[in-house]
């Protein structure tokens, strides 16, 4: 049996996975290509840190997260 390569983790609340979750069908059909988890979470954390004055904007606006 082949091992899994190692992936690296990200720590994020239950409420995101849940929307990252919801959301994974509307990105496959917006791409229209099959695409694995990893490569639409990788795409969405690439997007983020091409944003990242939004990113901080948003947890300027929050205060907090308040997700630890």
């Amino acid at each position: 049996m082949a091992q899994r390569p190692p992936v690296g983790r990200l720590l994020c609340s239950p409420e995101v996975v849940a929307e990252v979750d919801a959301r994974r069908i509307d990105v496959i059909l917006a791409a229209r290509l099959e695409l694995t988890k990893t490569e639409i979470h990788n795409a969405i954390i690439r997007v983020g840190l091409r944003h990242i004055d939004e990113v901080a904007a948003l947890l300027r606006e929050k205060g907090t997260t308040g997700d630890q």
